[in-house]
This record gives structure tokens, sequence and C-alpha cells, in this order.
């Protein structure tokens, strides 16, 4: 009995999902069990990515339909989407409705933007219509929160160090005020204000 876990990939077509079956083809827990191209169901996967066709063999990509069959039938599962922004919350909802009701548990990474907000009302800022599920909006869970402000310390002493205030190189009110118009982050890029370390 294969102890590897079953692994679908949603968006098949597209550079990262490319990227996504090239790591499942890797991995050792993981066994690539189905790539969805809604644009492409039947054709075969390695003639969207070469470079892998020797490993894929004859795997074809599958529908939604065919898909919404496997989760329903695989007791455990692992489900990468890599479809587009936009795209992917109602797909992996579909899904994870389908699952339910088959009463299957698969595991879901969103690899869009479509889940990338701390909560619903952050989401719904950038995406009026959209709708995080309850299970994506449980599963931000502190470590990633910890990870990204983390990252975001270590970016901000860096321009610190690298561009000080006052300096010729500094960023000015105005670069920042730019920058901030056009980040989606729910805190504003500010390397100059000191924050107290956690």
């Amino acid at each position: 009995m294969d102890a590897r876990i079953p692994t679908l990939v949603l968006g098949g077509t597209g550079y990262v999902a490319g990227e996504v079956i090239r790591l499942v083809l890797g991995h050792p827990n993981l066994q690539l069990a189905g790539v969805m191209s809604d644009s492409q169901p039947g054709e075969p996967v390695g003639k969207s990515f070469p470079h892998l066709a020797a490993v894929l063999g004859e795997t074809r990509f599958l529908s939604q339909a065919e898909i919404e069959q496997q989760i329903s039938t695989l007791p455990r599962s692992a489900v990468f989407s890599a479809a587009p922004h936009g795209v992917s919350a109602a797909l992996i909802d579909t899904l994870l409705k389908r699952a339910e009701a088959k009463g299957t548990k698969p595991r879901v990474v969103d690899i869009s933007a479509d889940y990338r907000y701390s909560t619903a009302e952050a989401y719904a800022a950038v995406r009026p219509a959209g709708e995080i599920a309850p299970e994506a909006e449980s599963a931000i869970d502190q470590a990633r929160v910890e990870t990204a402000e983390k990252a975001r310390r270590t970016i901000e002493a860096f321009v610190r160090r690298q561009l000080p205030r006052g300096s010729a190189s500094a960023y000015t009110r105005a670069e920042l005020a730019d920058m901030n118009r056009r980040r989606r982050s729910v805190q504003p890029f500010a390397p100059y204000d000191e924050r107290p370390k956690p």
C-alpha cells in the first residue's frame, strides 16, 4: 500500500502549476493524483510542461467534474490551487463543499492571492464580492502572522541601515506615501518609524 498522500493540482497549465507539479513529483510523501485544467481536459500534461513529460508519462489534464469526483472518493488528499486570482476561492469552496458532503478531508493550499488576508474584512476591502470560507480564515494561524512580522522588521531594519533617515538615499515622505498607496498590506510600510520589538 502506498502511504503517499494523493495530490491534486488546480489551474494546471500555468507557470505556477508547473512548479507545483515539479515539487509534488519530487516529494517523497506526495503522489500526483490529478491536474485540473478546464481549458485542456484530456490533453497530456507533459504537452504544457515538456521538461516534466518523461516523469508525467500518460498523465492527462482532468476537468473540474473529474477533480470533484476524486475529492469525493479520496479519504485524504492534498490540493494545491494554482488557479488564477479571483477564481481560486470559488473553486476551492466548491471542492470543499463536495468533500464535506462525501465525508472526505482534503488539505488545501491556495497559491493565489485569494486567501492572503488576515480577516474577512481585509479581504472584502480588496474583493468586495468575495467571501473567505470559515475554514480558510481559521487556518490563518499565529505562526504565519509572526513570520510576516519578522520579515517586515528585517526589511525595515535593512532600510534603516542602508538608507538611513536624513541621508541623500533615504526614502522621502512622498515616496513612502506613494508606495503605501500601491500596496495591499494591512500595515503601511514605515521603515523610519520605530516599532517596539516583541
